[in-house]
């Protein structure tokens, strides 16, 4: 709770602000959920070099400089999440500090029977920019595949293969549209799906019957692992732009 208190008062913007946030729900409902077991506690804002005691163990974060959520689960897995409150924002963090993922996999390969790592973004708004990359950027989304790390958004939880087949399905009804002669840009693409759900529905919609729609139907809602039904939805802004062009 300290380090949540001097991130805010060190936050100096609304961004900040809701960043540090973020971190602080995303504890409060890992507890709430049952997640965490009952004899550890969560570490917000765990620092390298430290001794943190889960339970009966006790875990360095090293070679990470800073973990926003340290803690174990209920089958002894030891977590470490990475928490951005917007897609955006995760953009951002993995576009500056790139070596913040690769230290994490360095720390979960010490001993990746009993250790997992996560990316965490708190709401939906502008999820699709996870797709945007400028020129020489790698997509947010692409690159938590290819370096096999889960995602969640909101209350839904994606494993890397779910994150694979929601990139391939963009890819699909992208190129679809653009046969039938429909296409305009992609953010009158994206503006069809401000959220997940609005995105199960029109990727599932007019596909052609050439694909494998079996392929997609991990993308209804109920096929999804929610984080939290209790938990009100976020409300998201429709008109939201990506600002570079999506790389599949």
């Amino acid at each position: 709770m300290q380090a949540i208190i001097s991130k805010l008062k060190s936050a100096k913007t609304i961004d900040e602000f809701n960043q540090v946030f973020a971190e602080l729900r995303h504890a409060n409902r890992l507890v709430h959920l049952g997640t965490v077991a009952e004899n550890s506690l969560i570490f917000t804002s765990a620092k390298k070099g430290n001794d943190y005691t889960l339970g009966l163990i006790k875990v360095k974060i090293n070679p990470i400089s800073e973990a926003d959520a340290l803690y174990i689960d209920n089958n002894g897995i030891i977590h470490i999440d990475e928490v951005k409150n917007t897609a955006n924002a995760l953009r951002d963090k993995l576009l500056k500090t790139p070596e913040q993922l690769e230290r994490m996999k360095d720390w979960r390969n010490l001993d990746s029977a009993h250790r997992e790592i996560g990316v965490v973004i708190e709401t939906e708004n502008a999820w699709t920019n996870l797709f945007s990359a400028c020129p020489g950027e790698t997509a947010a989304l692409r690159t938590l595949i290819d370096e096999q790390v889960p995602l969640t958004i909101a209350p839904y939880n994606l494993s890397v293969f779910q994150m694979e087949q929601l990139w391939n399905a963009v890819a699909r009804k992208s190129r679809e549209i653009k046969r039938q002669g429909e296409w305009s840009n992609w953010n009158d693409f994206y503006s069809q799906m401000p959220t997940i759900l609005d995105a199960e529905f029109f990727l599932l919609n007019r596909i052609e019957p050439a694909l494998d729609r079996d392929s997609l139907q991990w993308l209804l809602s109920e096929k999804f692992t929610r984080r939290g039904q209790c938990f009100k939805k976020v409300v998201v802004v429709r008109n939201s732009t990506n600002t570079c062009t999506p790389t599949n």
